[in-house]
């Protein structure tokens, strides 16, 4: 069988196999790469979810100070208002003066500098 081949028929063999060959080759190397490709998507993500749990865990102290900035603040307003409102309490508040108590005051004043001689009565 194969002596009755001719060189026309050897060639095509030939070329055919090459063709398949090098379609495997190639599909081989594609599954090289996609393969590749994985173990580094692995190796990726692993270390991606090693990163943000680090950044997580720092965040997470960063709010923590945030979060006790704020609740000392609040704290500190609390007791000035505590301290404003007590002193408030303490002083006297001035009573309003009408009309006749402002012209008394006058007269008791002007009085005092001798301006207005005092009533007899």
């Amino acid at each position: 069988m194969i002596a009755s081949l001719s060189a026309f028929d050897v060639l095509v063999l030939l070329v055919v196999l090459g063709v398949v060959s090098a379609m495997a080759g190639w599909a081989g190397g594609w599954g090289a790469r996609l393969q590749f490709a994985v173990r580094v998507d692995r190796v990726e993500g692993a270390l991606m979810q090693l990163l943000n749990r680090s950044k997580g865990a720092a965040g997470g102290a960063v709010m923590q100070v945030q979060k006790a900035r704020a609740t000392s603040a609040e704290k500190e307003a609390e007791q000035l208002a505590a301290a404003l409102a007590a002193k408030a309490r303490a002083v006297a508040k001035p009573r309003m003066l009408t009309d006749e108590d402002a012209l008394d005051a006058l007269e008791a004043e002007a009085q005092r500098r001798g301006l207005v001689a005092k009533d007899a009565g």
